[in-house]
């Protein structure tokens, strides 16, 4: 049907319209244009540059970002089953190709380490 053949905006197209504001909602608040696009029955036309998701700092902010509109522990690599029921079977394979969940729960701990600020001694 037409309907399920309709697309998301792409981001250039919502930035040349000056709709910064969807743009930025999107991306900080609701997962990303894929993430809207599937909650919408809409597809998006967004896809990743080859070779993104073996980048094991692309796969770590992609978890924290599904992690925090999920409502999820951003220190543990969401279950495959949480990625699948939201339909990032993206994410997923990102996963496996870090050596699976463990492997990336210690990136996310590690990169977690590397933000927070020092502590102070006294």
């Amino acid at each position: 049907s037409k309907a399920t053949s309709r697309r998301i905006p792409t981001q250039r197209t919502l930035r040349k319209l000056g709709r910064h504001d969807l743009d930025s909602s999107i991306s900080k608040h609701h997962g990303g244009y894929v993430r809207v696009a599937q909650r919408m029955g809409l597809r998006s036309q967004f896809r990743r540059v080859k070779g993104y998701w073996q980048d094991a700092g692309n796969v770590v902010e992609e978890l924290r970002t599904f992690s925090r509109s999920s409502g999820l522990d951003e220190s543990q690599c969401p279950s495959y089953a949480q990625l699948e029921r939201a339909g990032r079977h993206d994410l997923k394979h990102g996963v496996e190709s870090l050596g699976g969940r463990k492997a990336a729960t210690e990136l996310l701990l590690e990169h977690q380490e590397e933000q927070a600020p020092p502590s102070q001694v006294n």
